[in-house]
């Protein structure tokens, strides 16, 4: 029998072993290096030269074949059942067994190279043995004193809400301190002054347009009075007597006039006395038609306190529509200049408008603020949890999507924490929930997009079409996610190999349909296998044969054949 070794076009058995040329077992060592060998992985074997007494280099026999081998200068070689190596892209001829092989050769192992021949692999070369120590010293060793280390890398990073309580403490904390009111209510004296003003110039004097008796503007009704001809020759003291009267009549104004002019021309001042109403327009805790004008600041504290409803009763009628209205815009204008504190303060204390609170807090960025409105207030904890998410509060937010059941919620925010693990326990979670509510398209979604792992999606598509929920879509979505050509055509065979009645095939036959044209490289298979079901279908359901038209579109001989078939049966 005459053994050969010939060249071949690819490598037929594992690669498991490297041919070094040289002699010298220090650059032996220094390869073995450069390939991140161990020796305790590998074995090696001298070569024998061509001439007598000389070394060709060695051959180092792998344990496994897994191991990576990229490096110039080596030769790499198959073996054949753990006994025979020959060079890479080598085969050999007649075929033996490895029972044969063994009988043949006198040592375990036998090597071929083009330049020496066959070779007996006798005895393994041990570079320990060779290997000289450095002669050990006793040294002194300390620890140092540990140092700041910057990480390479951040892995992920927290930050740590307050609790809602702290936070709108600290909220409150901007809003305007307690201030005097700015107006007196007018005295005894004081109304006797007014009536007095008021009897003798008339309503008119108290107008705007009322000017200086030196400035020859002032009303007829005023000019045609005895003050005219009494303060004529006394223009200072007329002015003195006008501006008192405006100023008794400024103080005598109604309450919410007062309250409404000041949030006009100072939002901040007028925060200090604002009245709040409820949602029917109506002062808190106030019986319809009166309010007490004071200042509500010590009342109005985020995190509660007592009201103190010491001050002037006064009838309010139907202001609250007025009040509310400039309530509202009070608040957007606060909004405009970028105030949120404040016009949030306005819709939660003033307004009773928690959502429209929370929100404006959101919108100005101020996130933990806004969720703790939505939590003590607006009781609201997906919103809750949505502003703690923007806000990179996660701990918080994931607490609330626990709680409100949010699993993909809970994974994603794991995985931006770099959890990945705790992430795939609630994917996980999600997963069951949605195969009990039979929506197995979605669960493999999430193995898939959320988790990565694209083989237990296909398990779970195949499991939905097996259990007959929702199984063409299933299986549809299970066909187009092989990207493998012929993985894609041994599973469409098989498949349909393992159907077993008629009902299951026509079902089939949709998913053929549903696939036929997606990827044009399998539309000759997908069509000779639909052929294959009508054609067997077709003896106890004639009108599957209508299906042949998906198949050949604009084909009009075709469509002629159905007809006469549906005509004839």
């Amino acid at each position: 029998m005459e053994f050969k070794v010939f060249p071949s076009q690819k490598n037929t058995y594992p690669i498991k072993g490297v041919a070094l040329k040289g002699n010298d077992p220090y650059q032996w060592l220094l390869k073995i290096q450069q390939l991140n060998l161990r020796l305790s992985e590998v074995q090696i074997f001298p070569l024998p030269g061509a001439t007598p007494n000389t070394i060709w280099g060695c051959l180092i026999a792998l344990n496994t074949s897994d191991t990576p081998l990229e490096m110039e200068e080596v030769q790499l070689f198959q073996c054949f059942e753990n006994k025979l190596f020959i060079p890479e892209y080598a085969d050999f001829s007649p075929k033996i067994k490895a029972n044969d092989l063994t009988r043949m050769l006198q040592t375990p192992y036998c090597c071929y190279h083009p330049e020496i021949g066959f070779v007996e692999l006798e005895e393994t070369y041990t570079l320990e043995d060779f290997l000289v120590l450095p002669e050990e010293k006793n040294c002194y060793t300390f620890t140092p004193e540990l140092g700041t280390v910057i990480p390479s890398t951040i892995k992920r990073m927290s930050i740590i809400a307050l609790d809602e309580e702290e936070t709108l403490k600290q909220l409150e904390e901007k809003f305007p301190k307690n201030e005097p009111l700015p107006q007196k209510p007018l005295s005894f004296l004081d109304k006797i002054r007014l009536w007095g003003y008021r009897t003798f110039l008339g309503n008119k004097a108290k107008s705007k347009t009322c000017v200086p008796m030196a400035e020859s503007n002032v009303p007829v009704s005023v000019k045609q009075s005895i003050w005219q001809k009494l303060f004529s020759k006394k223009p200072k003291m007329m002015d003195a007597i006008l501006d008192d009267y405006k100023n008794l009549e400024e103080r005598n104004k109604n309450e919410v006039d007062k309250l409404l002019d000041m949030l006009k021309n100072n939002p901040d001042m007028a925060l200090k006395y604002a009245i709040p109403i409820n949602s029917e327009g109506l002062p808190r805790g106030v019986q319809k038609g009166s309010y007490t004008f004071r200042q509500y600041r010590n009342s109005l504290g985020l995190s509660g306190g007592n009201v103190n409803r010491s001050g002037v009763t006064i009838d309010i009628g139907d202001e609250s529509l007025r009040l509310k209205t400039q309530y509202q815009n009070t608040a957007k204008q606060l909004i405009q200049s970028g105030d949120y504190e404040k016009a949030a303060f306005v819709y939660l204390k003033l307004l009773q408008d928690y959502s429209l609170a929370g929100s404006t807090l959101e919108e100005g960025g101020q996130y933990a603020a806004a969720a703790s409105i939505y939590l003590k207030y607006a009781k609201d904890k997906m919103r809750a949890a949505k502003c703690y998410e923007k806000g990179n509060l996660t701990n918080k937010a994931i607490e609330l999507y626990i709680e409100l059941g949010e699993n993909i919620k809970v994974g994603d925010l794991y995985y931006y924490e770099n959890k990945i693990e705790e992430g795939n326990n609630y994917y996980l979670k999600e997963v069951e929930e949605l195969k009990k509510n039979n929506k197995y398209i979605k669960a493999a979604d999430v193995f898939e997009h959320k988790m990565g792992q694209l083989e237990n999606a296909q398990a779970t598509l195949f499991e939905g079409w097996t259990e007959k929920k929702d199984s063409i879509n299933c299986l549809h979505n299970y066909f187009s996610n092989i990207k493998d050509d012929k993985v894609y055509k041994k599973k469409v065979e098989s498949i349909y190999d393992s159907l077993d009645n008629v009902e299951v095939k026509t079902v089939y036959l949709k998913v053929i349909r549903k696939q036929f044209g997606k990827q044009k490289q399998h539309n000759q298979q997908l069509k000779t296998m639909a052929y294959k079901i009508i054609s067997e279908v077709g003896k106890t359901n004639p009108k599957v044969v209508t299906e042949l038209n998906a198949f050949n579109k604009n084909n009009v001989e075709v469509s002629k054949d159905i007809t006469r078939f549906k005509l004839n049966t």
